[in-house]
């Protein structure tokens, strides 16, 4: 089964549902990047209630830029979030566990210059601590065409792959065009993601965290509470 999904940043528990339940993995990062998304942002619980962690980019003149142009404005970024990071949740179970492989990316991040790199880098490492292994692959090194549909299917065609999953955040563009996918003999899935309260660090339970609020208070078992919260339909 084929995933298609933006790389962003420190991604929460459902994208990574999505990667659990792929074969592959394509980054999609040849789209225009969104100042108002989740590729250069997340949340994590700070000071006991939600708040945002955000990479600066650059953004003047650049209206139209792709993702996979998108440019790091202060490359000392991620050293600051790994501060904001310990001061809100060294004290959690699973901390000591998990944030030693967060402090071994900070020189590579700081090498890198691309925001879609950046968050590719951190979403393979996450991968692999929560014990997934889909092959993943960055849309822009396919050189395919279409827009939004054309693309998709165009993509599950290279791979002659005939299932396709996305989360319910496409499912209304993606129902207009199941003709399109029907025709080219291609499965449709949703991944619906209903959250449910795990050990959180906050004075009251905030879901749709960033998965690291999850594995420093759940450790290994947040695999299994991944899984747990999803359901998979066909369209």
């Amino acid at each position: 089964m084929i995933v298609i999904s933006q790389p962003t940043y420190l991604p929460w528990a459902g994208y990574f549902g999505l990667i659990d339940a792929s074969s592959k993995f394509i980054f999609l990062d040849d789209v225009q990047f969104d100042r108002r998304s989740w590729q250069q942002r997340n949340r994590l619980i700070i000071n006991k209630q939600e708040g945002y962690l955000t990479i600066p980019v650059i953004k003047k003149g650049k209206n139209n830029q792709l993702l996979k142009d998108t440019l790091i404005k202060d490359n000392s970024f991620y050293k600051n979030h790994l501060k904001n990071i310990y001061f809100n949740y060294s004290k959690t179970k699973f901390f000591n566990k998990y944030f030693e492989h967060l402090e071994s990316l900070a020189e590579p991040i700081q090498s890198l210059n691309n925001l879609s790199d950046i968050n590719i880098l951190l979403i393979k490492k996450i991968s692999n601590l929560l014990g997934m292994n889909s092959t993943f692959i960055k849309s822009s090194d396919l050189n395919l065409s279409g827009n939004k549909s054309e693309k998709l299917i165009n993509t599950c065609n290279l791979f002659n792959t005939k299932e396709y999953l996305s989360n319910e955040g496409a499912t209304e563009y993606l129902k207009k065009d199941i003709n399109k996918f029907q025709i080219n003999n291609i499965n449709v899935y949703i991944q619906n993601f209903n959250p449910t309260s795990y050990t959180q660090q906050s004075n009251k339970f905030v879901p749709y965290m960033s998965i690291l609020d999850m594995l420093f208070n759940e450790g290994n078992q947040s695999l299994d509470i991944i899984r747990s919260c999803i359901e998979i339909k066909k369209i």
